[in-house]
């Protein structure tokens, strides 16, 4: 796993329109995606209109993803439900 310092961790509401949960960041180390909600899944990629088509990493309800190395997204994170009903997620980056 990466070291360095945790930034982030705010929740947002994910629904059926795509919204970004972090800004692009060359500098990151790795990233920390979790539903929070409890409920409902959630799909996240670095690209809104990937997000849009169902293209990304799914998350199931109460589950965390960690990328690092190679896998670790720098570009913008977004993130989209597919389903009715909302959810909530925390992104964190290691830079």
């Amino acid at each position: 796993m990466a070291s360095g310092h945790l930034r982030g961790g705010l929740e947002t509401t994910i629904s059926t329109t795509a919204v970004q949960l972090l800004g692009a960041n060359a500098a990151r180390k790795a990233l920390i995606v979790q539903e929070t909600g409890g409920s409902n899944d959630f799909t996240f990629g670095e690209d809104d209109s990937s997000v849009a088509d169902g293209l990304g990493i799914h998350v199931p309800a109460n589950t965390t993803i960690i990328l690092d190395g190679e896998a670790c997204y720098t570009g913008a994170v977004w993130a989209i439900r597919t389903a009715s009903g909302d959810a909530k997620a925390s992104a964190s980056e290691i830079v």
